[in-house]
């Protein structure tokens, strides 16, 4: 599936954001949310970490500031990158 198939899929089932860590991912799907104005996209700028370091961190991000999409748009969260 291309993204932007998957864009059109996640729209047609309801889906209003989508969280990703896949940068080209997010720049290929922003040119399909043009046609899925209720869709938002997320870029998680986090840096990977093992699993408990990594919620640790997102835990920390989402209590400073939690994600807050934008229908028709990607951003990119949190707006600082914590490590």
């Amino acid at each position: 599936m291309m993204n932007g198939e998957l864009v059109a899929a996640a729209a047609a089932a309801g889906i209003s954001c989508i969280l990703t860590r896949d940068r080209l991912f997010a720049e290929s799907a922003v040119k399909s949310i043009k046609n899925h104005k209720d869709l938002a996209i997320v870029l998680l700028i986090l840096a990977q970490f093992k699993a408990l370091i990594y919620l640790s961190a997102f835990e920390r991000a989402w209590l400073s500031k939690p994600i807050e999409p934008i229908p028709g748009c990607m951003i990119e969260w949190p707006e600082f990158a914590l490590q």
